[in-house]
């Protein structure tokens, strides 16, 4: 007859994880954007801004307003830089 011991109070065990629930977001690894990415990106926003200084430039506060854009608004964001979100 063998007697096991109990186990001592500050030992080592294998850590439990938390149980998988269906409901719960997966964690997935997060990568560095691909350079051609950012590149179709800054193009987007350089694209995008042009037109919008161009509108300020050309059109008058209503056709802003139709947009969704007050003239300080547009004249903000089409001064930003193309690389600034």
């Amino acid at each position: 007859m063998s007697i096991e011991p109990f186990p001592r109070p500050f030992e080592r065990r294998e850590p439990v994880p938390p149980p998988a629930l269906p409901w719960a977001p997966r964690a997935t690894p997060s990568k560095a954007p691909e350079p051609r990415n950012i590149a179709q990106r800054w193009w987007r926003r350089w694209r995008h801004r042009r037109a919008i200084a161009h509108l300020t430039a050309t059109q008058p506060d209503s056709v802003l307003r139709d947009v969704g854009l007050s003239r300080a608004d547009a004249l903000y964001e089409a001064q930003k830089p193309f690389w600034m979100a």
